[in-house]
């Protein structure tokens, strides 16, 4: 089965479902840069027992983790696992950024609130505390 979702400013072509992203099935008024997502579910699977290696090869970065191996191209995404929740936990991280920064966009961890109808984002890295500052922001007056 094949999905298509909006976001990012991608295009994504996946044959798994993703959690997060809304499947859309109409067009854009503005270019989308075409991805296809390919993931293989595969009991036998080993990565060689790495906790993380990043190298590039072939005009491909490949992101080596335990147990889940990401081999990303500009317009291209082969994932190879044992497990799909490995996949959903980890793609809209560092496997994520790189095809972005591929496609010539950037990835912000950041969260955001409305006060007085204007909008305010907040950014940092992760676990800095990105959402507790937007919604302390929210509710109190400044």
């Amino acid at each position: 089965m094949n999905y298509v979702y909006y976001g990012f400013g991608l295009k994504i072509n996946s044959n798994i479902q993703l959690s997060g992203l809304s499947e859309v099935k109409d067009s854009f008024e503005f270019e989308m840069i075409d991805i296809f997502l390919n993931v293989i579910v595969d009991s036998n699977y080993s990565s060689g027992k790495r906790d993380y290696a990043l190298y590039y090869e072939n005009n491909t970065y490949i992101l080596d983790f335990n147990e889940i191996t990401y081999k990303i191209q500009r317009n291209r995404l082969n994932v190879t696992t044992k497990y799909t929740e490995l996949f959903i936990s980890t793609f809209f991280n560092v496997p994520l950024s790189i095809l972005l920064l591929l496609n010539e966009r950037i990835l912000l961890h950041s969260s955001a609130f409305v006060k007085n109808e204007k909008l305010f984002a907040v950014c940092g890295e992760k676990g800095m505390g990105n959402e507790c500052c937007s919604c302390s922001c929210g509710l109190c007056a400044f």
